[in-house]
C-alpha cells in the first residue's frame, strides 16, 4: 500500500511540474537523506508534495480576476445612492404622479452633465450610482454579471427618458408646434389631461421598479461575504 501511494504521488508530482534535470538530482538527493530511514516520512512527505502540487495547478478563483478587492470601498460609495433611488421609486416619484406634479417631476428627471455644477435630479443619481456599481464586476474584462446589471440600468435610464417627456408634455414645455405655414403662426399641440399623462408615468414607473428589482436579484447572486446584499423595493 505505502509502495503504491508513493509510486502514485511520484506520478503527479512528475506531471506537474516541468523542472531542470539537475534539479531532479537534487529532489533526489533530498528526499533520500530526508526519508533515509522512515518509511511512512517518505510517504508522508510525498503526499504532501502532490498536494502542493495539486492545489497550484487549480484555477484562480474568479472573483480574484475582477479585482474584487476595492469593491468594499466602492460599496460604501454607492450603496447610499442606490438605496436612496430604490426609496424614491418606492414612494416620491409616485406620489408625484398621483399628485400630477409635473413641475417637480421635471426636476426629478434633470441629467445636466454639460455644465460643471448642472442641475442632477434623483433619478440620474441612482443610475449612474447603479452603473458604476455594475462596472465593479469588471476589471480586465467586461463579465456576463456587468453586462446582465448594466442591461437593466438601461432600462433606468429609459424610464428616465420617458418620464422627462411626460413632465414636460405636463408642465406645456414639451408640447410640440402643429399648423402654420412654413412655421409661421403654428401654434402648440393640445396639452394631454393629467390622467392620460399619468397612465403614462405610472406604465414607466412599473417597469423601473422591476428594472431595479431585477438588478438587485443579479447583484445579490454570489457577492463577497464581505459586502451586504441590496435590498429590493
Amino acid at each position: 500500500m505505502q509502495k503504491s501511494l508513493i509510486a502514485l504521488s511520484f506520478f503527479i508530482v512528475s506531471t506537474a511540474f516541468t523542472v531542470p534535470s539537475s534539479f531532479q538530482s537534487f529532489r533526489a538527493i533530498s528526499l533520500n537523506a530526508h526519508c533515509r530511514n522512515n518509511e511512512f516520512s517518505r510517504e508522508k512527505f510525498l503526499l504532501q508534495v502532490s498536494g502542493t502540487a495539486l492545489f497550484t495547478a487549480l484555477p484562480i478563483d474568479e472573483a480574484f480576476a475582477r479585482g474584487r478587492g476595492t469593491q468594499p470601498a466602492m460599496f460604501l460609495r454607492y450603496q447610499p445612492r442606490i438605496a436612496a433611488f430604490g426609496s424614491y421609486l418606492k414612494s416620491d416619484v409616485g406620489k408625484k404622479i398621483a399628485d400630477a406634479d409635473w413641475t417637480a417631476l421635471k426636476a426629478d428627471v434633470a441629467a445636466d452633465l454639460k455644465k460643471k455644477k448642472g442641475k442632477i435630479g434623483p433619478i440620474y443619481n441612482g443610475e449612474s450610482a447603479m452603473s458604476l456599481w455594475a462596472a465593479s464586476y469588471s476589471e480586465t474584462f467586461i463579465t456576463d454579471k456587468s453586462k446582465e446589471m448594466q442591461e437593466k440600468v438601461d432600462e433606468i435610464t429609459q424610464f428616465r427618458k420617458s418620464l422627462e417627456s411626460i413632465a414636460l408634455k405636463g408642465t406645456g414645455d414639451g408640447l410640440a408646434k402643429t399648423g402654420g405655414f412654413f412655421g409661421l403662426g403654428a401654434k402648440p399641440e393640445p396639452k394631454p389631461s393629467d390622467a392620460t399623462l399619468q397612465k403614462e408615468a405610472k406604465a414607466a414607473l412599473t417597469k423601473a421598479v422591476k428594472a431595479y428589482n431585477d438588478y438587485v436579484e443579479i447583484n445579490n447572486v454570489g457577492i463577497p461575504f464581505e459586502i451586504n446584499p441590496l435590498e429590493t423595493i
